[in-house]
């Protein structure tokens, strides 16, 4: 179960592409490991309301949804 709403998911999803810590893709997907450890050291710096391993899942999934919608932009 998330701890967070899918509004808040919805705003790091958008941090996150602002930021460009998508890239660089692996398989045609966003880099979920990049993900995951942006993620951590924000929470950890209090930057990020706590989350677990489902929102970040969620996230990346968003992610690599407009990734395959709108394609890899150049």
């Amino acid at each position: 179960m998330c701890l967070q709403r899918a509004e808040y998911h919805g705003q790091v999803a958008l941090d996150i592409l602002g930021n460009n810590l998508h890239q660089p893709y692996v398989g045609g997907k966003c880099n979920r490991e990049r993900i995951e450890e942006a993620v951590l050291l924000g929470i950890y710096a209090r930057e990020l309301k706590p989350m677990n391993q489902e929102d970040v899942d969620f996230i990346c999934d968003l992610l690599d949804s407009l990734i395959v919608e709108y394609g890899e932009k150049t």
